[in-house]
């Protein structure tokens, strides 16, 4: 009978693209979004020009996408889930980002409407540098009037209004490329695309206590650092150093995976054997290039402004709990709007609860999955 029915429901595909890593999630949407699948591939490492590593990047992601279509059709939850439309985030590698404001005064006392509200937001926009790449989103994301945030800015009055507006960019042929790639396991669906650093932004303002942060997104080839201020990106930064990076440096003529697996055990003095011994060492030699490297991003990002104190650190599994004592033990507290040393907490942890899941997931694709219900239900 129909009165007992299952309910049916629908999953978002989630695809996210990093600088040498792509991850797919099937999210059932809801208040507290649900990871039902997830699948991720990287690139091997080695050194590759930007236009070798899109093209790699394009491969691997048509490939992944097949297999976690095929895959995603042999679990449970494809009968009474089914997916349906498809979001492609994209991460630093890729986008550009920025935020620009512009103040609107008025000779008397005004209700605002979306009048006002859009023009002050195409003049923020023009305050931006000329870019012959394709614009990705343009947004509003804060109005201010009379000095004071508001959600609802239409209809209230005042003597002056603040409009911040968001803009992220991205090399047309490369997004091309991507939809191309995704399109072939997922046909007939127009892919809605987002930057990763709008999903940051957005998932801070409403789930992070603390507005000011230190964004480390510390991927495979690279780390990305964005300062934000409340709403506003105040600087960010992009270093030649990533996670592979540092493997590579610690495994000579060793495998990989084993060094990560030390690395793990080590990060949580899960281990004694001789092994463990020598990776420890390992991470203690590797530790110079990474202070070097990422205070000289450090000093890059604090020429805008000092940097915030609370800082949120994206890495995997394996080598996160290292990472995160690294950088709440050394002292970049030159950098720092108090002069203090940085609070580091994995964003993971803080978005404990926001989002649930299945299967095992990274940070990236928790962030993109929170950030994702956030636009569905504001919209």
């Amino acid at each position: 009978m129909a009165l007992f029915a299952r309910q049916s429901h629908t999953a978002m595909v989630i695809v996210l693209v990093l600088s040498d890593n792509v991850a797919i999630a099937a999210v059932r949407r809801g208040t507290t979004p649900h990871i039902l699948h997830a699948a991720t591939s990287s690139l091997p490492p080695g050194e590759r020009t930007a236009e070798q590593r899109s093209a790699l990047l394009a491969g691997l992601l048509k490939d992944t996408c097949l297999t976690f279509a095929s895959d995603y059709g042999k679990t449970a939850h494809a009968k009474d889930t089914p997916l349906e439309d498809v979001e492609i985030h994209l991460g630093a590698t890729h986008v550009e980002a920025s935020t620009a404001s512009h103040t609107t005064a008025f000779t008397d006392l005004t209700t605002i409407s979306d009048v006002h509200i859009a023009d002050a937001a195409a003049k923020a926009l023009a305050s931006l540098p000329v870019t012959s790449r394709e614009t990705l989103e343009s947004n509003v994301i804060r109005v201010h009037v009379n000095g004071y945030p508001t959600a609802n800015p239409r209809g209230k009055s005042g003597k002056h209004m603040m409009a911040t507006v968001f803009r992220s960019t991205v090399e047309a042929s490369q997004k091309r490329a991507i939809a191309d790639a995704v399109s072939i396991a997922f046909p007939g669906r127009t892919p809605t695309f987002r930057s990763f650093a709008r999903d940051l932004m957005f998932v801070i303002r409403e789930h992070i206590p603390v507005r000011d942060q230190l964004i480390m997104s510390i991927e495979g080839e690279a780390t990305h650092l964005l300062s934000l201020r409340g709403d506003d990106i105040a600087a960010h930064q992009s270093i030649p150093l990533g996670v592979s990076t540092l493997i590579a440096k610690m495994t000579g003529e060793g495998s990989p995976e084993e060094t990560r697996t030390l690395v793990r055990l080590a990060a949580k003095d899960a281990c004694s054997t001789a092994a463990c011994e020598g990776i420890k060492a390992k991470l203690a030699s590797v530790e110079p290039l990474l202070v070097k490297t990422c205070g000289d991003g450090f000093a890059a990002l604090s020429q805008v402004y000092r940097l915030p104190n609370s800082s949120l650190i994206l890495a995997d599994d394996d080598i996160q709990p290292w990472l995160e004592a690294v950088f709440s033990r050394l002292d970049f507290a030159q950098f720092t709007v108090t002069s203090q040393p940085l609070v580091v907490t994995p964003l993971h942890r803080a978005l404990r609860g926001v989002v649930t899941t299945d299967v095992p997931t990274s940070p990236w694709i928790e962030a993109a999955a929170a950030a994702s219900a956030l636009y569905t239900n504001s919209a």
